[in-house]
């Protein structure tokens, strides 16, 4: 699914005066989202068509979108458009 992120974290050691640095997991999870945005009447309308772990995920549903809504090959009819944008997920 995606590489494994670590943080350290300190484990105190009452005998050493150098603290040792441990791994453990990161809960941080990055993620894409597909956003379409079209001028509607002249008012300004979006919408999220997905969410996607990688980069590349997104950007080949945004090339299969531009052939259901546009012109195709990752080209859109003018007063629109799609974006990926790359967002953080903090997870506890």
């Amino acid at each position: 699914m995606g590489e494994v992120l670590m943080v350290a974290r300190r484990i105190p050691n009452p005998k050493d005066r150098v603290r040792f640095l441990a791994p453990v997991p990161n809960r941080r999870t990055t993620m894409w989202t597909l956003v379409f945005i079209v001028f509607i009447g002249g008012k300004l309308e979006s919408t999220v068509k997905g969410t996607y772990t990688t980069m590349y995920e997104c950007f080949d549903a945004r090339e299969a979108l531009s052939y259901e809504v546009g012109k195709g090959n990752g080209y859109f009819n003018p007063g629109s458009q799609a974006v990926c944008v790359y967002r953080e997920d903090i997870s506890v």
